[in-house]
């Protein structure tokens, strides 16, 4: 299975997570719908904006970019568990966003210096057109980490053959689903005790958009270095050296 490989990262990142209330924060890690954006600003697809134009047609239930790329399959290794992170505050001063002379003020957190490594299985014309357009430099758009603050860099392109894993428990090094996999999170305290070197980090970030009305559905993933064992024995494998599940 052919596998295009890349990382992508950036002086900041901001992927706003809606569960929030005057300060807006952001996800931890770049999530699938996030990516599959970034892919639709390289292969030129409309957006959100656009969907907004057409959204009393039945079958405009997604963005263009969503639509066409909703099924590819990635996976996501992170360089850090967590980036740090800072607090911009953002004055609005035009009369649209005020009353009564008061300034509208808005805060976010915004990831610092963040990197992820990408994979993208290629096995249809959309995967295609993203391995090509990566591999000789070429974008419709610019591309962004979250919003048009943060431009993103893609760097060290690789084409690997993917291998799976035959094993019925390993080491992970993508982010994983906690459903995929049997987890004993009182044996995870337990072993973190007794092994200083070992982590565990929990993330709930969205996986899909849900029909008409582009709402995230969100699932859990952990972040590990301790071995895992596998609920199915299929969908693990090992690319350039890394354990690695795609969603």
């Amino acid at each position: 299975m052919e596998v295009l490989s890349f990382n992508l990262s950036g002086k900041f990142a901001f992927f706003k997570n809606e569960s929030i209330n005057n300060i807006y924060d952001t996800y931890p890690h770049i999530h699938k719908p996030a990516l599959l954006g970034l892919f639709g600003a390289i292969l030129g697809y409309d957006g959100y904006a656009q969907t907004q134009k057409f959204f009393d047609k039945k079958d405009n239930i997604y963005p263009e970019y969503y639509k066409k790329l909703k099924d590819l399959k990635i996976a996501i290794v992170p360089k850090k568990a967590n980036f740090s992170k800072i607090l911009e505050t953002f004055t609005n001063n035009t009369g649209m966003f005020n009353k009564e002379g008061a300034s509208l003020v808005t805060q976010e957190f915004w990831l610092e210096n963040p990197s992820w490594d990408i994979y993208l299985v290629i096995d249809d014309e959309e995967s295609k057109k993203i391995k090509d357009s990566i591999l000789n430099s070429k974008s419709v758009y610019s591309i962004y980490l979250g919003s048009n603050h943060h431009f993103a860099n893609i760097s060290n392109i690789g084409i690997f053959e993917a291998r799976e894993l035959k094993f019925s428990a390993d080491v992970i090094h993508s982010l994983i689903k906690v459903e995929d996999v049997d987890i004993n999170f009182d044996n995870m305290l337990t072993t973190r005790k007794e092994n200083k070197n070992l982590y565990y980090f929990n993330y709930t970030l969205p996986t899909v958009l849900t029909e008409n009305t582009n709402l995230y559905k969100k699932e859990k993933f952990i972040l590990t270095n301790d071995l895992l064992n596998f609920k199915k024995l299929k969908g693990y494998y090992k690319v350039d050296n890394f354990n690695i599940v795609f969603y």
